[in-house]
Formats: C-alpha cells, structure tokens, sequence
C-alpha cells in the first residue's frame, strides 16, 4: 500500500439535484475507500469539484431563465451541502470554472499543440435554424448507431457506452426540429495516435477492472476516432488562441483535468508540493459505467500527450447504475429520490449502510428496494449491531465499571484468530453475490472428502471459518488433528445454512489442504529419522500473514519448530559477523545483553571450531560436505550441538542421520507445498 493517494470521483453536473444513484456508484464508494486509506496510515485526500460547463448546464439554464453563471452557483452550493448531509467528507470541493482550472486546461491546451497532437479541420454540423445556434453534443439526441438504442444524446449512448461518430435520426433537444448541416472550424485531438500507448498503458496497469479492460481494449483495436475538442457555444473554457472568441472547449476536454488543478490548488494551499504529491501517490478515479470511454481513453492520452507530466490513473473503480425497485432512475419520468429529500426522513448513517452492503465491486447494476432496506436496517443495522453495542458496553459495566481497559500486548492465540478473520474477510469482500441464488432460509447437509491418504491438519481453522459466517452451523468431525488417513475418507459432517457453508468453503478448504499438506510432508520426512536421535526442525521460509499456521501444521506432522521469528532466538549469520568483527565478538557481545541460547552459521570446519571456542549453544552447518560432516561430529561431541541445513531432502536424511547430529532444518517443509486434496460434497438439501 502506498503512503500517499489521491481520491477523486467523477463530477456531479451542476445542473441539478443529487440522487440515490449518484452517491451509491461514485461518491460513497470513493469516501469509504478513503477512510478506510486513512486509518490504515496513509496520507490520503478526496478531491472533487462541480462540472461547471457544458451543454447540459447550458440548455438547463435556458429553460429556466438564468444566466449560467447564477445557475452554475446554486447547484455547486446545493449539491456540496446534500454531500456534507450524507456525511461525505471531501478535503477539497472546488469547481471547473475556477480561474485555476481554467489556466490549467489552457496551458494543458498548449503542450498538448506544442507536441503536435493537435490539427484544426472543417467539419459539418448540426444546426437549429429555429433556435439560430449549433448543435453539439447534448443539444442533439437521436438514435445511437451501435446499439440501435433511441433518444441518446449525440455525444454519449448511455445504454451502451460508447461515443457515437454520428448520431442517428437527429433532433434538437430544446425545439425537437431536425436540424440542418453546417459547415464551422474545430480543433481535434489525435487520439488514434495513442492507440500503442493506451494499451501499453492497460496491459501495465495490474489494478484496472479485467472485465473494464477487455472491452476498452476492444474498442482501441477496432480503431480509435480522432477527438473534436471544441464546441460552438459561450458557456466554457476559451481557447487561448487569438482572434478565435467564439469556441469554447468541449466538457469532458476541461472536467477530468479538474481533478489535477483542484489537487494542486488544495495541497499547494497547505505548502505541499502538489506535483509531486500527485506523482508519488496512488491515483483513484471512482466513476459509473457510463463514463468508461472517457476515462479510460480521453483522460490517459490527454495525460500522454503533455509527456507524462502528471501520473497515469492506477485503480479507475467503475459500478454499474442503481435502480429503483427494478426500474431504470429517470428524473424526467419522476422515477428517482433526491439525496435531501431522503434525509430528511431518514439518518445518512440508514442510506450509508445499505448502500455499501449491496454495492459489488462491478459494473453490474444494483437495486434500490424499500422492503430489503427495511429488512437491513432493522435486522442487521439496528437488531444485529445495536444488539452488539448492547452487549459490549452491558459487559464493560459489569466487568469493567464501565471503563474499557488498555488492550494487553496480542499473544499467539490472538494473531492465529486474527488471522481467520482477515483470510475470511478477503474472500468475501463486500459479500458472495454468486450465494444471493440460493434461498436465505435453505440448510442443507454435506461432507469433507479427503481423496489422497494424509494427516489431518487445520480443524480448528474449519470451526473457525464457518463460526464467523453462521455459529449455528454443525460439524461433527469423524477424524481427529493428526490424524492419518486412507485415500476417499470423509473426515468431517455439516450441517447449517447452505449460504454459509457456500461461503465458507473456499477459505475452509484453503486452510485444510495447505495445513494437511505441510503436515504430511513432515511426516514423511519424520518417517526418515525414526530410530535416530535428530530432532526434525522447520524455518523461517514461510508464506507471509501464515507463519502460525505453517508452523502448527509441522508439529502436527511430527516436526518441531526453530523459531518463531527474530524475538524469540539468536542466529548469528554470515552479515552479523562481519558487523561485529568476528563470531567471538558476536556471540561475546549477546550473552553481554543476557541473550541465554546464541547459535551461529558457520560455513567451514574452521569457522565451527571458532564457533565451539567462542562457547555458542548451537552450530548450524550450512550445505557443509558429506566429507566434512563426520569431522564436524567428532569435534563437537559434548561442547555444541549440531544443526544441519540447506539442500535438505527427503532422499538424503538417511545418509545424514548416521552422523548423530542433534537437528536438522529444512525450509522445504513450509516453502514447496503440495495441497492435499480435499472436496466438499453436498448430500442433500433441506
């Protein structure tokens, strides 16, 4: 995780209210992601302004009869209130008609034709002879020639996406009259001359949607359209070009580029960098699926067009829409709620909740539904975490008077079950969509087959899983830990919701099969050593976040371990010795600090009788020679005890035991793990 982030979403338009749909994609999203950036210790910002200009905003204020610039004023106020209402905590909530957004896109302009991507070009027009003015953009609407979808604007299909060359059947959206073909100038962007970077930039970008990726990678190999970046209207950023005052930028050439100049002016307020901020940190674009082509095509080549000044996105999250009890949200057919009329019925805190916990990380559209959300609240918001809150603070009265003690220091028992809930935590995410398809009330019984002989290893890692999804879950194990089995052995019964147990499977059976997989490889290795006295030890050379539950499994199979980590044990290695001087110095120095078991790797015979001289505990003979381990046993009998390690392998433990020494490690146990094969078989459903 990086130290640093930047949190933006897509701008809201100012050009109306804020509704449920709005804030359950984007916005909500993007400020959990942030706080949750924020308490994990990362310098984190959420950086949004209003989308100021624009054809919308423009043929809205027509209809009203407002200057655009008293319009634009209204709605940047009302809309950055409703979000304070929901509790979204921006740091910084700016506009693109700023003079600093303003001066950013114009100097963004400039580098831009400076670098030769860039061109000017008559082209043909849509124009309203009725209302004397062109047409761009949403001043017309028409049918898309993709999908053949009606009513869409000329310049986005919102049902497929994607941005039409040429609309068909064109109307004006104010008038509805079919407008007439005229001929003005405009400045195109040389998006096709991005093509190779663009998918450069996707096949590089490891955290970017897959399924968001494919397609946007289709439609750069089906080939890219050069991008018309001005629009004939007053409502806009000039373009800084002499002589030329009756163009303005187009929308989405100026809005994305807020998210940089709105960053710089916020952080470069409070004397940090923001250039530098911005390239050093990880940048988030939170937006709907409609807006992919923009973000994923227009907002990268822009940023490649001026060299890179300013970093490439890394996470683009992109959700589907919300509906409204199955319908599609319309505020021109009524079909929406307004974000302050639902609070004023209702606490944010009630929306907030229901909103994250229908809210897949997909494009897939998700459902407002008044009775599910009544069910939520009340069962699991108010039944389920009030009835928690009850309990705790019932308990710290009792317990405590009422005082919450200082947490103790975390001892084994507590990591191994912090560990359970972040395995568990990370496979669920924000909740399984694909067990929605089963009954919420359905139970059902299976069985855990296990289909290669094994040592049974990880039961209590089972319990665990299916008790944090569902404690009324039954398992009723038929072989005990340590076990060792037949091939085809059903080990355990369960009984419990199918939901749970559909979701549990996974993480249960990940813990079992690797658990049972270092256990009897340990146990194969053990098998090499009976009738001998050398005690079979593991490593460090575990998988991070699993070192307990890897160790555990060697014990299981009959190992023992070396050590825990750095805290609990002396190792002095070929560095330690260096640094202090010699191994004398070295082993000297730590049983100055009280240090009661010091072992050093030594490489050589002479290196070991050092060692022996300097009074070590332990000596560990790093890929020693078969010629010299007989000499090393002989003089060492009854000053140091041996251990042995590295290359070691099943097939030679029979040739080193023979030389009586005390232990032998080996990181294979833990490093190169086969999984057991287990399944989970369902036998009937109730």
């Amino acid at each position: 995780m990086n130290e640093r982030a930047i949190i933006t979403s897509a701008l809201p338009y100012a050009n109306g209210e804020i509704h449920l749909g709005h804030v359950a994609s984007t916005y909500l999203p993007a400020d959990v992601t942030t706080r949750f950036l924020k308490q994990n210790g990362v310098e984190a910002y959420y950086v949004c302004a209003s989308d100021d200009f624009g054809t919308p905003i423009l043929i809205q204020s027509e209809k009203e009869g407002k200057t655009t610039a008293d319009y634009v004023a209204h709605w940047n106020k009302r809309d950055y209130e409703d979000f304070a209402a929901f509790d979204i905590g921006f740091d910084f909530f700016y506009k693109t008609s700023s003079e600093e957004n303003i001066s950013f896109v114009q100097d963004v302009f400039k580098k831009i034709e400076k670098n030769g991507h860039i061109y000017e070009k008559e082209i043909i027009q849509a124009f309203c002879t009725s209302c004397d003015k062109f047409l761009p953009d949403r001043f017309v609407k028409g049918t898309c020639p993709f999908c053949n979808a009606e009513d869409q604007y000329s310049d986005l299909c919102e049902k497929c996406g994607r941005i039409p060359e040429e609309i068909e059947n064109p109307h004006c959206s104010i008038c509805g009259e079919t407008p007439v073909q005229k001929s003005t100038n405009h400045y195109f962007f040389k998006l096709k001359n991005f093509s190779e970077p663009l998918l450069e930039y996707l096949e590089n970008a490891p955290h970017l949607q897959k399924d968001v990726k494919k397609y946007v990678e289709n439609w750069i190999k089906e080939g890219l359209v050069d991008w018309d970046i001005t629009r004939d209207i007053s409502w806009g950023v000039p373009i800084p070009i002499d002589g030329l005052t009756d163009k303005v930028f187009y929308g989405w050439f100026d809005n994305h580029l807020a998210y940089i100049s709105s960053t710089l002016k916020f952080l470069n307020d409070k004397n940090i960098d923001g250039k530098s901020f911005w390239n050093d940190a990880d940048i988030y674009h939170f937006i709907g699926k409609d807006i992919v082509y923009h973000h994923y095509l227009f907002l990268p080549a822009m940023r490649l067009g001026i060299e890179k000044e300013f970093k490439l996105p890394d996470y683009i999250p992109t959700r589907g829409h919300l509906t409204l009890e199955g319908k599609k949200i319309s505020k021109s057919r009524n079909w929406y709620i307004g974000l302050k009329d639902f609070l004023e019925k209702f606490p944010a805190d009630y929306l907030r909740f229901y909103l994250i916990s229908i809210n897949p990380y997909s494009q897939d559209d998700l459902n407002f539904d008044w009775e599910q959300f009544s069910t939520k609240i009340n069962s699991e918001l108010i039944g389920n975490l009030g009835n928690l809150v009850n309990r705790a603070l019932g308990f710290t009265n009792k317990t405590f008077d009422g005082v919450v003690p200082e947490p103790e220091k975390f001892d084994e028992k507590d990591s191994e079950s912090e560990q359970k809930i972040k395995s568990l935590a990370e496979d669920i995410g924000g909740g399984d969509i694909t067990a929605l398809l089963i009954p919420k009330q359905q139970n059902c019984h299976a069985h855990v087959l296990c289909r290669e002989e094994a040592i049974i290893c990880g039961a209590p890692w089972v319990n665990e899983v299916f008790n944090q999804l569902d404690a009324q879950i039954e398992l009723n194990w038929l072989c005990a830990e340590g076990d060792r089995v037949k091939r085809n052995t059903r080990i355990v019964n369960i009984f419990g919701n199918t939901r749970a147990i559909l979701t549990g499977e996974r993480t249960a059976l990940n813990f079992l099969q690797m658990m049972s997989g270092i256990a009897y490889k340990t146990h194969c290795f053990q098998k090499e050593l009976v009738n001998s006295e050398t005690v079979l030890l593991d490593t460090r050379k575990t998988i991070p976040g699993l070192r307990y539950e890897q160790k555990y499994s060697v014990l299981i199979g009959g190992g023992q371990n070396h050590r825990m980590g750095l805290y609990d044990a002396a190792l002095i290695k070929e560095n330690h010795i260096s640094s202090a001087g010699s191994i004398k110095l070295a082993v000297s120095s730590l049983k100055d600090k009280g240090i009661e078991t010091i072992e050093v790797e030594v490489e050589n015979l002479e290196e070991l009788q050092q060692a022996i001289n300097a009074q070590a505990d332990i000596a560990m003979l790093d890929n020693f020679a078969e010629s010299d381990l007989e000499i090393a046993s002989e003089i060492s009998r009854g000053k140091i005890k041996l251990e042995i390690s590295g290359n070691i392998e099943i097939e030679n433990l029979n040739t080193i035991k023979q030389y009586k020494i005390d232990y032998i490690s080996s990181g294979d146990l833990t490093k190169n793990i086969s999984a057991t094969d287990y399944s989970l078989i369902f036998r009937s459903i109730d």
